[in-house]
This record gives C-alpha cells, sequence and structure tokens, in this order.
C-alpha cells in the first residue's frame, strides 16, 4: 500500500478542496477526491506505487442528432490549440515522448483524453498539451473541414468534375456503416433509448454529417468544454499536490463556474416491446441467407446501484458468458442461426444497464422463432432453478475479471478509468462504481439468504420487462444504391444551388485547405512542443524477470517472478513447423477446437462450465515468424494455448488443460459444425474493421515465408478456407475430424513443447511441480512429423497487384517491399523510418488531405519486410502513390 499523502480532508491545496480520502486496498491505492473552488472541476486521484502515470479530461458530450459533432469535435481539439498552433500537436508528440498511451475516444455519452507514461516529465508535457488543446482550442474552420467534410470538386479547379465529399470523421463511419456487427452493436442500445442522447449515433451517420455547421460544431465546444464539465482522473505515484499545482496554474485559474446542463436523462420507460429493423449493404450478385443478425435487448438498472449492477453482471455469466451457458447454448441448439451474436451479453458503461442475447448468421424471418426461444428458455431456467455449480463458475469468472491486473492492448488503468467513470460522470462518488469487493460480498450473501435470488433477477429484470426491443439487422442488394442516390441527390442539390460565384467559392475554399494542409508548421512554432530531450530518458532498462530452465530434463520451461494478484498465466507453445502444407489451414481450427470442444464422456457445455469455475480464460494463438539465425529463407511457427487461473485452482485447471489437449472430443459432429460456422463468421466479420490486417498481411505474404504462414492462418487465405469449410458441410465433417486428429498426433508431444508461467514466485515452485503430470502424459515424439513442404523462398512470379470487393465506400490498401533484417543497423534506420513517415508525410498525405482515418508504415524486421498499409481510405489509389512518393521524400 502506498504512503499517504498529508491532505487534510476539507483543507485546500492549490483552489482545490479535498472531499475524501480513502483507501482502496483491492487496488492497492488511496483515492482522493477533490474539487476545483472556483471552476467546479472535480478531480480523482488513484494515488499508488505504480511508476506508470495515466491522466484523462472527462467531459459530458450528449449528441442531439446524429451529426457526429462529439466524434468530430474529439479529432478537432487536438489539431492546434492556443499555446501549441500547429496543425497537428497530437502527432507532434508522439515524435518525441516516451508515452505508454495516447488516445482521444467519443462515447456515447462523453469524450475521454486519456495518456500515460512512465517518465514524470513526459507525463506532464501530455497533460500541457492534452490540457491546451481541450480548453483553448483553435478550432480553426480547415480543421473542421479536414477532420468532419468538406465539399470539393473531383479535379481541383474544375467546377464542371462535379462535387465530392472529403472527410477523416466522414471516411471513418462509412466504413463503420457499411459493417453489420457495428451496426449490431450499436442498435442493441439505441433502439432502447429513441428519447435520449443515446438515440443518437455520437460518432455520426455519413449522410447527417453533412448537416452539420462549423457555427453548432464551435458553440458545442464552448457549451460542454468548460472546467464546470470536467472530471479529471489521476493514476500512479506522483503526489496528487504535484498534479493540483500544475493544474491550477496551467489551466483552471483562468476560468470561472459556469452552469452546465450535460445532465444524460433516464429513458421513459415502456409499456410493451418493440421491434427494430436496419439494413447493411451487400453486394448484389451475394445470397442474402444467413447473412442477418437478430438481438433481443433489455433496458435494466441504473449504473449507479452497483449492488444491482453486479447482480446483473453474474445474471449475464450464467446466462451467455460461456458455450455451456443455458441461454447461449439454446440459442445455438435451435439452429435458428450459426453462432451468437457478438453484441450477446451486458452493457455496463451506458447510465441504464442493457442486456443483450442474439445469433448472427441467420434470416429476418426467425425472429420470432428467436424471441420465442430466449424467452421460454428464461422460463424454463426461472422455473427450474440453477443449479449451485454454476452460480459458483459464474461468481467465480466476474471476481476473476476483477481480479486480473490488465495491461495488454491499454494500460490497466485505463481499465479503472473506464471503471470510474461508470457511475462518476452520473454525478455519483467515483469510489461507486470503481468499488467491487464489498459489493460482490454484499452479493454473496444476498445469495446465500435468498436461494432464489436469479430467479427473481431473471422474473424481475428479463421476463416482466417490457422495455425490449427486437432488432434485425439485415443485408440488402439495394443499401448502398439507395445511399448512394440519396447522397447524389444531396450533392445535386447543393450543385444546382450554386451560382458561378458559388462554385468559385469551393475552389478557392478547397485550394485554401490544401494550401493550409501542406503548409510547413513554422520551426519556431514546432519548438513550442516540449519534446524530452536525450538527458530525461532512463538510463537504466527495466528487465522483465525471466529464468530458464529444463523441465523433466527436455522441455524449456521459462519463469517469471511478477506480480499478478493471485493469477497464474500459463502458455504452452507447440512447434508446428513440421505440420504437411495441407493440414495447415486447419490449425486454426484445431485451436478452436482444443478450447471449446468436451470431453470423452463429458459433453461440450459441461467442461465449459468447468472451465468457467477453475479458470479465466482458456485460449490459442498462431504465430509465425522469420528465422533470424537463417534471415534469407528460414521461419518459424507455433500454436500457443493459454490458461489463465487462481493459484488455489491449480490441481483442477490443469487437468483440464491437460484432457482438452490429449482427449478433447473431435468426434462430437455437431459441435464441430458450430465451431466451423463461428470461426467462418469471426472472419468474416473481421474483415471491415481489420481490413488494413488483411491487406497488409496478403501484400507481405509474397515477399516473407512467414509471412505467407501468418496470412494462411490469419488473413484473406482463411476467411476463404472457412466459408469453403462451412459449404456442404455435412458432407465434409468426418474429413474434417480425421483431420483435426491427424494434427493433435503429429503436433501434441515432448518434442515440439515449450513452456511458460508467469506468477508471483510463492506460486511458481508449485506449478513447476504441478506441470510434471501434465507431460508425462504426453508422448515423447510424433512418427507423423513430415517436412512442411511449404516454399521456403517467395515466388517472383507470384508478386502481382491484387484487389477484393468489399460492400463499402471506403477501402483499404496496402504495399510490402523488401526491408531491412532485425539485428542489423539498417533495421535501425527502419524503424526511425517508419515513425518519422506515419507522423509525418504519410499522415499528412493519405490523413490530413485524402481523408483516410489511418496510415501506417512498419518495419517487420523479423522478416525482412516493410509493410504500408491505410485505414478507412476512400482514395486507395491516390494512397498508393503516396506510398511510393514519400520514400523518395525521405531519400
Amino acid at each position: 500500500m502506498v504512503n499517504k499523502e498529508i491532505l487534510m480532508e476539507g483543507e485546500t491545496y492549490s483552489n482545490f478542496r479535498v472531499l475524501s480520502q480513502k483507501e482502496l486496498l483491492e487496488y492497492r491505492s488511496l483515492g482522493i477526491r477533490l474539487i476545483h473552488q472556483e471552476t467546479g472541476t472535480e478531480v480523482y486521484h488513484l494515488y499508488n506505487n505504480d511508476s506508470e502515470n495515466l491522466f484523462a479530461f472527462t467531459f459530458r458530450t450528449p449528441p442531439y442528432d446524429n451529426s457526429g459533432l462529439p466524434h468530430i469535435l474529439e479529432h478537432s481539439v487536438l489539431s492546434g490549440s492556443r499555446r501549441f498552433p500547429i496543425k497537428d500537436p497530437f502527432v507532434a508528440l508522439l515524435k518525441g515522448s516516451m508515452q505508454t498511451y495516447l488516445n482521444a475516444m467519443t462515447f456515447p455519452d462523453k469524450t475521454v483524453y486519456p495518456a500515460s507514461s512512465m517518465n514524470e516529465k513526459d507525463f506532464f508535457n501530455l497533460m500541457l498539451v492534452y490540457g491546451d488543446a481541450v480548453f483553448f482550442p483553435l478550432l480553426r474552420k480547415e480543421i473542421f473541414q479536414q477532420e468532419g467534410y468538406h465539399l470539393e470538386f473531383k479535379e481541383l479547379n474544375s467546377p464542371e468534375s462535379g462535387l465530392k465529399i472529403v472527410g477523416v470523421v466522414y471516411s471513418e463511419m462509412q466504413g463503420k456503416y457499411a459493417n453489420p456487427e457495428a451496426l449490431v452493436a450499436d442498435w442493441s442500445y439505441q433502439s432502447l433509448f429513441p428519447d435520449t442522447p443515446y438515440g443518437f449515433d455520437s460518432g455520426g451517420e455519413p449522410i447527417s454529417i453533412l448537416k452539420l455547421t462549423y457555427e453548432a460544431f464551435v458553440d458545442f465546444h464552448k457549451k460542454y468544454y468548460h472546467p464546470s464539465n470536467c472530471k479529471i482522473f489521476l493514476y500512479g505515484n506522483i503526489p496528487t499536490i504535484k498534479h493540483l499545482s500544475f493544474l491550477e496554474e496551467e489551466f483552471l485559474s483562468q476560468f470561472h463556474r459556469l452552469a452546465i446542463k450535460s445532465e444524460i436523462p433516464y429513458q421513459p420507460r415502456w409499456s410493451s416491446p418493440r421491434k427494430v429493423e436496419v439494413t447493411f449493404p451487400i453486394k448484389r450478385e451475394d445470397s442474402i441467407e444467413k447473412k442477418s443478425s437478430i438481438t433481443i435487448n433489455w433496458l435494466t438498472v441504473p449504473v449507479i446501484d452497483p449492488a444491482r449492477v453486479i447482480a446483473l453482471e453474474v445474471l449475464s455469466e450464467i446466462l451467455v458468458g460461456n458455450s455451456g451457458s443455458p441461454l447461449r447454448k439454446a440459442l445455438l441448439d435451435s439452429k435458428l442461426g450459426e453462432d451468437i451474436s457478438p453484441a450477446t451479453g451486458l452493457e455496463t458503461e451506458l447510465k441504464e444497464l442493457v442486456f443483450t442475447a442474439g445469433i448472427r448468421g441467420t434470416d429476418p424471418e426467425q425472429a420470432d422463432k428467436v424471441e420465442d426461444i430466449v424467452l421460454t428458455t428464461l422460463k424454463t431456467i426461472r422455473d427450474q432453478g440453477i443449479d449451485k455449480e454454476t452460480i459458483d463458475s459464474a461468481l467465480q469468472r466476474v471476481e476473476f475479471r476483477n481480479r486480473e491486473i490488465k495491461g495488454e492492448v491499454e494500460p490497466y488503468p485505463l481499465h479503472l478509468l473506464r471503471k470510474t467513470l461508470r457511475g462518476w460522470l452520473h454525478d455519483t462518488e467515483p469510489e461507486t462504481t470503481l468499488k467491487f469487493n464489498c459489493w460482490m460480498e454484499k452479493l454473496k450473501k444476498e445469495i446465500s439468504r435468498k436461494k432464489n435470488f436469479f430467479l427473481e433477477l431473471i422474473e424481475e429484470q428479463l421476463l416482466l420487462n417490457p422495455h425490449r426491443s427486437t432488432l434485425i439487422v439485415r443485408p440488402d442488394p439495394e443499401h448502398l444504391k439507395r445511399q448512394e442516390a440519396k447522397l447524389s441527390c444531396w450533392l445535386k442539390k447543393w450543385e444546382s444551388s450554386l451560382g458561378s460565384k458559388g462554385k468559385e467559392e469551393i475552389v478557392v475554399s478547397a485550394i485554401k485547405l490544401k494550401q493550409f494542409q501542406e503548409q510547413p508548421d513554422p520551426p519556431e512554432v514546432i519548438n513550442k512542443i516540449p519534446f524530452l530531450k536525450i538527458e530525461d530518458l532512463p538510463h537504466k532498462v527495466e528487465i522483465v524477470p525471466s529464468e530458464q530452465v529444463l523441465l523433466s530434463e527436455e522441455i524449456p520451461l521459462y519463469l517469471h517472478d511478477i506480480f499478478t494478484n493471485g493469477i497464474v498465466y500459463l502458455d504452452l507453445s507447440l512447434d508446428t513447423e513440421k505440420i504437411p502444407e495441407e493440414d495447415l489451414n486447419y490449425l486454426n481450427l484445431f485451436g478452436k477446437a482444443i478450447c471449446n470442444s468436451g470431453l470423452p464422456g463429458i459433453k461440450y457445455d459441461e467442461v465449459a462450465r468447468q472451465l468457467s469455475l477453475y479458470t479465466g480464460g482458456f485460449n490459442y494463438q498462431l504465430f509465425a515468424s522469420g528465422d533470424l539465425q537463417n534471415p534469407l529463407s528460414g521461419k518459424k511457427s507455433n500454436i500457443f494455448f493459454r490458461m489463465k487461473f487462481l493459484a488455489k485452482n491449480l490441481k483442477p485447471a490443469l487437468e483440464l488443460f491437460r484432457r482438452l489437449l490429449i482427449e478433447a472430443d473431435f468426434d462430437d459432429q455437431e459441435r464441430m459444425k458450430d465451431l466451423i460456422f463461428e470461426l467462418k463468421n469471426e472472419f468474416k466479420a473481421a474483415l471491415l474493421p481489420q481490413g488494413h490486417r488483411f491487406a497488409s498481411l496478403r501484400a507481405g505474404s509474397k515477399l516473407s515465408p512467414a509471412i505467407r504462414l501468418q496470412e494462411q492462418w490469419e488473413g484473406i487465405s482463411q476467411v476463404f478456407f472457412s466459408s469453403e469449410l462451412a459449404k456442404e458441410i455435412e458432407k465434409k465433417i468426418k474429413n474434417i475430424t480425421s483431420a483435426l486428429k491427424k494434427l493433435r498426433q503429429s503436433l501434441v508431444n515432448r518434442a515440439k513443447l515449450a513452456i511458460n508461467i508467469t506468477a508471483e514466485e510463492s506460486v511458481l515452485k508449485g506449478v513447476k511441480d504441478a506441470l510434471l503430470s501434465l507431460i508425462e502424459d504426453l508422448p515423447k515424439e510424433n512418427s507423423l512429423d513430415a517436412r512442411l513442404n511449404l516454399s521456403e523462398e517467395a515466388d517472383v512470379s507470384s508478386l502481382r497487384a491484387e484487389s477484393f470487393i468489399i460492400p463499402s465506400p471506403v477501402g483499404y490498401i496496402a504495399h510490402a517491399l523488401y526491408g531491412a533484417w532485425l539485428n542489423t543497423p539498417e533495421n535501425g534506420y527502419e524503424a526511425v523510418l517508419s515513425h518519422f513517415l506515419r507522423t509525418g508525410y504519410l499522415w499528412e498525405k493519405v490523413r490530413m488531405r485524402g481523408g483516410a482515418y489511418g496510415v501506417y508504415a512498419v518495419s517487420q524486421g523479423a522478416e525482412g519486410v516493410f509493410i504500408f498499409s491505410s485505414y478507412r481510405d476512400p482514395n486507395v489509389l491516390e494512397t498508393l502513390k503516396a506510398f511510393r512518393d514519400s520514400l523518395d521524400y525521405a531519400a
């Protein structure tokens, strides 16, 4: 526990009054809540010993239409401020910071500006730039045009060429509205809130973005981006006093309190359920069968009632949390759809929680049947009860999620920020929704006192709750045509209203914007950005504790003694190098089947319950990389199986791991079919939101054997393969299960094995000893090894341009080149080059000028490849030229 700061409740420091100071043992922190006397700005500091400090400026920003105003403003405030009047301080920061996280995020009810660093000087540099951006942005009209939208002629100086729409957010949202999974996720809650800001899309509907004016844009900032509407979250070991002094001197002393009405109202409750239908684009020649999603959605309890929130979290886990959960299983067993909708579960970041259950890979006419299955299953559960083991496993999984210190993609304090904001945003004490242990203990007592607790919760919040929507999201071959017609009509109407003077104004405005974008910022202005200097960098590199030993004198075992809050992370790697080429495509399905199947004599749903009871998750990952010992033609490839569990559950968790690895039941054909459909839909659903990754893998596969293999596993090749597997599956299922058994026989043996454990020192020895029993049952080697005949060298004749058509008005493009190898001086230069290009030339040409949402330049030294790519890009051919020109620029 961190030493307490000497702060007294009720006392004032740098014009901040201390409201409360509370120990939060579950986070090893001290929660300090303060209010700024003059402006009413609220500050909450989780003060602890963590050297990764984070801040976040949060504003309540309720949308009042679908113009995407909060989203466009989020992009724009970071594009020049009073103290830092350059075009993009955000990108400039990336060039000279040791930030561990730097972002800005628009939610349905708030806008958040978080950043973190492990260097104190860097941290305050970031806070200075971010604070100046949110409180004193320039909000130049050119930035509104660039980030939101503007009109220009297809040929800049030629009114006869016709109008077009350009804008970063406009392009981003065009991509989102072509993605059915994004529509399902949004409309599952939006359908329940027609009378509140949650009924609008804060990100922006493309056609509605065009109604937004510059004046409304500026007014929105003036109304909501004021300290009186701001909550500042702080985390880490920098003393609170330092933060308060900095915030007062740099920002808050320049403001006075305002009365700002930004509260999110509660949705008036319905007396009967409603139905909503939404369409998404599909190619006209494609079949529309089994392409729809159907979800049943309920509006439930207020987020500021933490006891009921945690009760609903556990109930959601009981109903749909794993493949053995009764509602999830009933939906799958109904065969009304191919798999479960990813929107299924509990949404906890709105003022009132939303519970959703649904399927995808279905047809619109199945809506009544889906609704009937959901309601009938809930009634059956209510009438027959829930067994104790199911409740215990749900409690364990929810506790595990809240106990785990996550920091993979996002820093751990960002997770705590979001938990805090659940209630704090709606004016409760920050600890109300941040605390977990006390509410979980209260729930456990309530469950022991009232045996029918969850049955009554099902009755109250679901069965007798008329505030329910049935959402149908279906493909429509005419969708794009309608949207294009609507847009064309809008453009023609606008163009017809322009006289020669109006057309000239558009030409002048577009030229002025282009000049603004291409004009370099003056050096003296750029130099105002506070960059770190060499002397500010740490002289000591932090090294992760690591020890390598041999298990049973033959298996490499890597041990990491790290504080994990009592959780054990076990990674088991199997070498896939000698898998025959005809079996490589099956490895994704193999991994999925190992982690999601039953066992001999035990159905998959029971195994899923056991995994939920004793582990925090069991999954797999495929990974290929170049071989640095043989860089020109070699590669390494592995499948990783990862399980995490509490130390007290070591024995049952390892037994499940062992049995699934060796005995997973591939003969359950119905289960295998479900997993094949699930795999197919996961890859198809990933195409639009991760299009740049698919394009990059495809381009890189022509130059690198390792990327070629990764593309087979995770790229467009796997999209095609999994889709083909799902066709006429009844005829193929026996051959598929045979292929999986062959893979297990070839892969699962001690000769291919390496193990990694991350846990606390007090646990490591016990895990190491327990692993001996796991490996004893593995064969020493297998007799099926056959040297992988996948060509180790790229086929020069296959180097060509490829294109794939997707039903989206924006695209993705990638371009791969041979690059330098890791451990060479040139690779270091390329790493600098990639950073230089993506935060400079490419950012300006592709994002600022071209309107793409993202652009990347990545040096992959382990594969000897350099890859360019763009994201949600309306001008892919111009971007390809920019990729080539960027190298000339840097030369």
